[in-house]
Formats: structure tokens, C-alpha cells, sequence
């Protein structure tokens, strides 16, 4: 009745609420103390990380959710076609070297390939952008 000499409800069993608290919904499941990889503890749950992010485990807070490799800013949107990020975090995508391209979303300078090659001598295949030698005792016409 608003005199302040209410007792205080107990919180279900295995739950648990701060001191203070004003409402049943501050009761949370205190049986959960750490979360896997790519998951956070908010308030006694383990919530997964969005898309794109991923996070250690034992993560108790959503800003340890990072960006994933390939993918950069706030959003962890696709590094652009012709760029990649080899680490996690918000960092800027890195440009390919010129004459290179790679397809968005890549996370190694590996993904940069020289696209101005189309066409290999005999003995060799064109892999990724690149004159690979045939393996032994295989062999392969020019073109």
C-alpha cells in the first residue's frame, strides 16, 4: 500500500534477484554461469551472438560478440568485392594489391587473385586466377 512495510517475495527456486529489486522479473536462473563460444551471459541466459560475430566463451556482455573475419564495422557487414580481413574485430577490409580481385566476404589476402591471367602454357591449369604445373604424369595442351 505504498508505506514501504511489504515484505519481500521470494524469487523461485534456482533463481536468484539483486538486492533492491521491485519485481518478480528480476528473479533470473542463477544456474547458468558461462556460455560456449559465440554466445554472451545476459541476465542468467546465454544469448548467441548475431550473425557474423562470434565471442569466446565465458562472454558475459554483447560487445564481446566481435566481427568475424571477412566482415568489418559496426553492422560486421561483407568486406567488399576486391578486399578482405584476415582478423576479427570492427577493423577496416584491406584492398587487394592492383591487378588482383577477390569475391566480398573474403578473409585472406589469399582470396586476392590476379585476374588477368585467363590462360596457362601447356602442362599447366589455371586454379584461382593462377598457372598451376599438372601434377607427374599427367600433362595438359596450352590454353
Amino acid at each position: 500500500s505504498g508505506t514501504g512495510s511489504e515484505a519481500c517475495a521470494s524469487c523461485p527456486e534456482d533463481t536468484t534477484s539483486p538486492a533492491g529489486s521491485a519485481s518478480a522479473a528480476a528473479c533470473v536462473d542463477d544456474s547458468v554461469t558461462t556460455c560456449d563460444a559465440n554466445m554472451y551471459l545476459d541476465s542468467g541466459a546465454c544469448v548467441s551472438c548475431l550473425a557474423n560475430t562470434e565471442s569466446v566463451a565465458g562472454s558475459t556482455e554483447a560487445t564481446s560478440c566481435v566481427c568475424t573475419a571477412g566482415h568489418t564495422g559496426a553492422s560486421c557487414d561483407e568486406c567488399a568485392a576486391n578486399s578482405y580481413k584476415s582478423g576479427t574485430g570492427s577493423e577496416a577490409c584491406a584492398s587487394c594489391p592492383e591487378d588482383t580481385t577477390s569475391p566480398a566476404g573474403s578473409a585472406s589476402a589469399a582470396a586476392c587473385v590476379d585476374d588477368s591471367v585467363t590462360t596457362c602454357d601447356a602442362n599447366m591449369y589455371l586454379d584461382s586466377g593462377a598457372c598451376v604445373s599438372c601434377l607427374a604424369n599427367t600433362e595438359s595442351v596450352a590454353g
